[in-house]
């Protein structure tokens, strides 16, 4: 494992994103099949394996403008068919998206992750691509974050991805977008009190009331209509 403080992520240089994506990018939430419909899709499936690692002190959480960190953003829902939102607390992760409201869990994935996935194949010589390495690190922090099993993750099914340069959050990340469909009631579980302040189970007959004590963080809002 990585030294605490000094953890070596995955990261794709802007240039390469830019060259998959177009000049301008896309803005918000572009769904899978948009991907493989469009021309981009053979640039994007290239992008997947240009990827690089590289030190980085937490408390710099990635904030580099010529980088731009790939994120596993899942949604969980739980055996009832409800989705989770959760406060995040005002102590770990990034300090720009403390005290948000949150539909999506995720986090940096790590070369430690990567060697993961490279050690659980067959084949000696193919280097994991992002999206292998993402649904790994997904089922990690839900893991991590939710305090479940392992075998509590049903299922991750990828629909999308996210990218919003409007903020300095957005500007060197992008989603990687799945749905993690859970064995557990959303009641049940017992989440880990240093990322996350609280929990709400909701759906689309019982939504999401926003208001000033519950403002979702800028992913959460784009991802919130397509699932709603």
């Amino acid at each position: 494992m990585s030294e605490k403080g000094k953890e070596i992520i995955l990261y794709n240089d802007l240039p390469d994103f830019k060259q998959a994506f177009g000049e301008t990018s896309f803005q918000g939430f572009l769904p899978m099949e948009l991907i493989f419909a469009h021309t981009i899709s053979q640039r994007f499936i290239r992008l997947r394996t240009l990827y690089h690692s590289g030190m980085r002190e937490n408390v710099d959480w990635g904030r580099n403008p010529k980088q731009k960190h790939m994120i596993p953003y899942v949604i969980a829902k739980d055996v009832e068919g409800n989705f989770i939102a959760y406060k995040r607390s005002n102590k770990g992760g990034d300090d720009r998206l403390h005290d948000k409201w949150s539909i999506g869990f995720g986090g940096h994935m790590s070369q430690d992750d990567s060697l993961e996935v490279f050690n659980a194949q067959e084949n000696v010589h193919h280097r994991p691509d992002l999206f292998e390495v993402a649904m790994f690190t997904a089922q990690r922090e839900l893991v991590e974050e939710l305090n479940i099993s392992l075998k509590k993750i049903k299922k991750l099914i990828p629909i999308g991805f996210l990218n919003d340069d409007s903020d300095s959050v957005g500007r060197d990340h992008f989603g990687f977008v799945l749905i993690a469909e859970l064995d557990i009631k959303a009641k049940d579980i017992l989440f880990d009190g240093d990322e996350i302040d609280s929990i709400m189970p909701f759906s689309k007959d019982e939504p999401l009331v926003q208001s000033e004590m519950m403002i979702l963080e800028g992913w959460s809002k784009f991802v919130y209509p397509a699932i709603i």
